[in-house]
């Protein structure tokens, strides 16, 4: 766990936009798992909000993984990318927190 100078908790959650079939995405989320980094699944093909938030970040190309830290911007990025995964796998071991999913939905914390 990671607690900043003011006290605060570092909580991430990432989620993950996919659509079936794609070779990028498969080989995104094994990566993911096998570094055990916990992520929500957004099918862009059956949930009109997941395309929605991935057509916002400018992406047309798929997975588009989208971490947010309670302590800092959200990050993002499209397609497969290893080293990117690798950072994320180290920060999340880090952290060792998760937001549950329903604190946050495509990246937008829900009120309370």
């Amino acid at each position: 766990m990671t607690v900043n100078l003011r006290g605060q908790v570092k909580r991430m959650h990432v989620g993950v936009y996919t659509s079936p079939g794609s070779l990028a995405c498969h080989r995104t989320k094994k990566a993911l798992d096998r570094y055990g980094v916990h992520y929500e699944l957004f099918d862009v093909t059956r949930d009109v909000h997941a395309a929605r938030m991935v057509q916002s970040l400018g992406y047309d190309e798929l997975p588009v993984v989208y971490v947010r830290d309670t302590l800092a911007e959200p990050e993002h990025w499209s397609g497969y990318q290893p080293g990117s995964i690798d950072e994320l796998a180290r920060f999340a071991a880090d952290t060792a927190i998760f937001a549950p999913a329903d604190e946050a939905v495509h990246g937008i914390p829900v009120a309370q």
